[in-house]
């Protein structure tokens, strides 16, 4: 297993031209060594590596790359796909939003109506209490 994913990390920098310290730079390590130490069969790649990788190079297949089945390159059709279907996420996200901020602004509506129905109670029960404070001075004399 260790040697089969060599062989396709080699394979990707050879399609891609790339030197060890080239590739590096493009998955965003800062030193050369790990990628010479996995292209050499010495180490296996981290996590973080593969996952990087991935990252980078969005259009190699990361099954192959994780396992070695498929191409390496996903097909033209599955990138229009995921296109597409990114397309309706974003188009789906975006009608969930506009929802969200439709009820946002019912709430603050509502919020309003009940501050102001607040500030009419107080007014009200300040009246109130005038009334029975004459009521009690009233009663008193």
């Amino acid at each position: 297993m260790k040697e089969d994913i060599t062989k396709r990390l080699n394979e990707i920098m050879q399609f891609y031209s790339l030197r060890k310290s080239d590739f590096s730079k493009k998955i965003g390590l800062d030193n050369y060594s790990t990628i010479t130490r996995i292209a050499s069969g010495d180490y296996r790649p981290s996590y973080e590596v593969l996952n990087r990788i991935i990252n980078s190079f969005p259009e190699v297949n990361a099954t192959w790359l994780l396992t070695g089945k498929g191409e390496m390159l996903n097909n033209q059709e599955t990138s229009q796909n995921n296109t597409t279907d990114k397309a309706k996420i974003i188009d789906w996200l975006n009608r969930e939003l506009e929802d969200k901020r439709e009820i946002i602004r019912h709430l603050m509506k509502q919020a309003d109506q009940k501050d102001e129905e607040v500030k009419s109670l107080k007014s009200e029960l300040s009246m109130l209490e005038e009334g029975a404070k004459k009521k009690e001075l009233n009663m008193k004399q």
